[in-house]
């Protein structure tokens, strides 16, 4: 099976950039929030697969991921 994109809105403010994966109903959900870059995966009927390179160095020891019932939410720490 291929992989597919998640359809994602960011947000982009002076200390934090806002990632929402919109994905309803997702399983086996994995989020890895690295320095330069983030990886999104999940299922919900289809695979979906993100790959983000930041701008600039992030730190990843201070951010986090909540997940709900129809999004996954990154607060990535600049």
């Amino acid at each position: 099976m291929a992989w597919q994109h998640a359809w994602i809105l960011w947000y982009d403010r002076p200390k934090y950039v806002f990632m929402e994966f919109c994905v309803e109903d997702s399983t086996d959900v994995h989020v890895l929030i690295e320095d330069h870059c983030s990886v999104f995966s999940c299922k919900n009927g289809v695979e979906l697969y993100n790959e983000i390179e930041f701008y600039a160095k992030v730190n990843s020891k201070d951010s986090q991921d909540k997940h709900s019932g129809h999004a996954i939410i990154c607060f990535v720490r600049k």
